[in-house]
């Protein structure tokens, strides 16, 4: 995995892949996202999301569900990222 930096990039640009994050197959666990969303729309600040760069402006997620979903319901268009390739 080669780490190709921190970016902010478009959330409308982020895939969330089935079978690719292990807590789909759990659930996402709501309060946590509730949580986030406080604590963002308050300023406190999180680590970046990471996604795999599929190429074509196209991500999949790796990790930070739970903080995307955080920054979508708040209304927000970018997210950090840090981007790896595979």
């Amino acid at each position: 995995m080669k780490v190709k930096g921190i970016f902010e990039i478009k959330i409308s640009q982020i895939e969330v892949i089935q079978g690719l994050l292990p807590r789909l197959h759990t659930h996402t666990i709501e309060e946590k996202v509730e949580e986030y969303k406080e604590a963002m729309s308050e300023g406190e600040q999180f680590p970046p999301i990471v996604v795999w760069d599929k190429g074509n402006g196209i991500y999949w997620l790796i990790d930070g569900m739970h903080r995307l979903l955080a920054l979508k319901r708040l209304g927000k268009d970018t997210i950090k990222a840090e981007v790896v390739e595979l």
